[in-house]
């Protein structure tokens, strides 16, 4: 449904796809979407003439082309993440015309997938290949090449981004911004008040590893990320229902972090193989073979071991901030 006013939301023109792509983006631009990313389909869209059309479509509506997206992407691997000669050539001379078209569009970003699951060239070699493609991005077309997190590809385990970044760490990612930026821009999209700095103070009461506003969102660790993510639903997400998959993974304090978003009046959900979480509600659900199978009340009997195990769940936490500290357990 069309809106009457700017929302604060981004938009790609993928989410059309079969829809031609002039005539993707002019839906966004007619729903004043004002951040877009343009996903091209074809060769074709990259001429001048189709070029100034989606042009002359953002500028009416006062849309911002933020990135541009390749529908080559799926042969990335075959020219960026081999060794055989004149492919890296051959790779430039095909993204050339996308950076251009990103130039003439006013986008400053193009989205890369990279190297398949399959593909196993070391990082080294990698990371120099990737190099030649974003300097030329950058100093030709005033272009940033970013990663995008793919779950058919490599991108898809953030170690591999990390040891990328250590050969290259000028590479940058889709959602390369600091915690505040993420926080203040969800912030704005849902339309709340909640200050970075509260956010954050929430996260850091449920995880041993202190979150940083100024800590890039790629340079997380997963405890940390859970934790951010559980402090942003309770204080900025609007969703009044909210599902967890294993809340006990990753090392966050997870009576804490239920604590908290059950103060936020949402109705949780948490998918659990672990005792001490399940016991944690007065009713739970056993789910097989993708059906209900029974819906069990929390006994009298289960409220007494729930204590029991809690007690056992803190002392196992305390031993673990020992263990964090480089202290010797016995």
């Amino acid at each position: 449904m069309p809106v009457n006013k700017p929302v604060g939301a981004g938009v790609s023109s993928a989410c059309f796809f079969p829809l031609e792509t002039a005539d993707s983006v002019k839906i966004l631009s007619e729903w004043h979407i004002p951040n877009i990313e343009i996903f091209f389909n074809s060769f074709q869209e990259l001429k001048d003439g189709y070029l100034e059309r989606l042009s002359a479509l953002c500028r009416e509506a006062g849309t911002q082309v933020v990135s541009i997206h390749p529908f080559t992407s799926n042969s990335e691997p075959l020219y960026f993440f081999t060794s055989y000669p004149g492919r890296l050539q051959d790779g430039l001379m095909i993204y050339r015309p996308f950076l251009r078209a990103a130039q003439k569009l006013g986008a400053r970003v193009l989205v890369f997938h990279g190297a398949t699951l399959q593909n196993r060239m070391d990082i080294p070699q990698s990371a120099a290949n990737l190099r030649v493609l974003d300097r030329v991005a950058r100093e030709e077309y005033g272009v940033t090449v970013a990663y995008e997190n793919v779950v058919r590809c490599r991108g898809k385990d953030p170690d591999y981004f990390v040891q990328l970044r250590e050969y290259y760490p000028e590479l940058r990612f889709v959602l390369d911004v600091s915690v505040e930026e993420f926080l203040q821009l969800h912030a704005r999209c849902r339309d709340r008040r909640a200050a970075p700095a509260e956010v954050l103070a929430l996260a850091n009461e449920i995880t041993p590893e202190p979150v940083a506003l100024r800590q890039g969102l790629n340079q997380l660790s997963g405890g940390q990320s859970r934790a951010l993510m559980i402090a942003d639903i309770a204080l900025i997400c609007d969703s009044p229902i909210v599902l967890i998959d294993e809340i006990e993974n990753a090392g966050i304090d997870k009576e804490r972090a239920l604590g908290l978003l059950q103060k936020s009046d949402k109705l949780v959900l948490v998918v659990t193989h672990d005792p001490h979480t399940a016991l944690m509600a007065r009713r739970r659900i056993v789910l097989a073979g993708g059906a209900v199978t029974a819906v069990v009340e929390r006994t009298a009997g289960e409220a007494s071991l729930y204590e029991a195990l809690g007690r056992a769940y803190r002392e196992q936490r305390r031993y673990q901030t020992q263990l964090r500290k480089g202290a010797c357990l016995a």
